[in-house]
């Protein structure tokens, strides 16, 4: 279940992650480097695979909040920053077809 609220979090910060978890889950999450249980991706195909726009404005919300509360302080960073995962060089071309 880490590797899956590890999604859920990277989704809030990082925009290109959100952007292709949204469009296809499974091909996302592998490209990415990380590997959850049958019974993850499972969940994570229900949890992503509809209503990808409240996703969206729901998450992007999110995201402007936790890098506002960021700003001015230490820990202020770019967008992603040190609390999203290293992205893949190069980013991945994910599918525009759920598998």
């Amino acid at each position: 279940m880490d590797f899956l609220l590890t999604v859920i979090g990277n989704a809030a910060v990082d925009d290109e992650f959100r952007k292709d978890l949204l469009i296809n889950p499974v091909e996302t999450i592998d490209a990415w480097g990380l590997r959850l249980t049958k019974g993850e991706v499972d969940m994570a195909k229900e949890m992503f695979g509809h209503r990808q726009n409240d996703l969206e404005s729901t998450f992007a919300a999110l995201e402007d909040v936790l890098y506002g509360n960021l700003m001015g302080t230490p820990m202020a960073c770019n967008r992603p920053c040190r609390m999203s995962l290293s992205r893949p060089n190069p980013l991945p071309t994910i599918n525009n077809k759920a598998a």
